[in-house]
């Protein structure tokens, strides 16, 4: 029986491995929404389940939808809005991309300079924080 147990674990550890991170975008800007949409669309490693275009707005599709990574697009960081997405979802990764200085904050924090997609998708598919600058 043990060994019919170890081979369910082993099946759900591949599934979680193989299936694609499911992001949620909020932003007040929409055409920062639908630009990412388009960039992440083309990478097999993600799915887009939805976007908001204010945190209001997003907490109750996040509940419901429950995504692995909130992309939160916004002006500056450490805001409010971190924490009731937080609130909302713990353990939830969310990614806070700075529109102006292109820093990106992963909560739990760390920093990173966006550069390119495969920064975003780096931080979309980590494992554990690790800072980098």
């Amino acid at each position: 029986m043990s060994e019919y147990y170890n081979a369910i674990e082993i099946t759900v550890s591949k599934y979680n491995l193989m299936r694609p991170k499911r992001i949620f975008i909020v932003s007040d800007s929409l055409l920062f929404v639908r630009g990412l949409e388009n960039l992440l669309a083309v990478e097999p490693q993600v799915e887009i389940i939805g976007d908001a275009l204010s945190i209001d707005r997003a907490l109750k599709r996040i509940e419901a939808d429950l995504p692995d990574v909130v992309i939160l697009g916004t002006s500056n960081h450490g805001n409010q809005e971190e924490l009731n997405l937080l609130k909302a979802r713990p353990g939830i990764r969310i990614i806070s991309l700075n529109l102006h200085s292109n820093d990106l904050f992963t909560y739990c924090v760390t920093r990173r300079r966006v550069t390119s997609v495969t920064d975003l998708i780096e931080a979309i598919g980590a494992d554990a924080c690790s800072a980098q600058d």
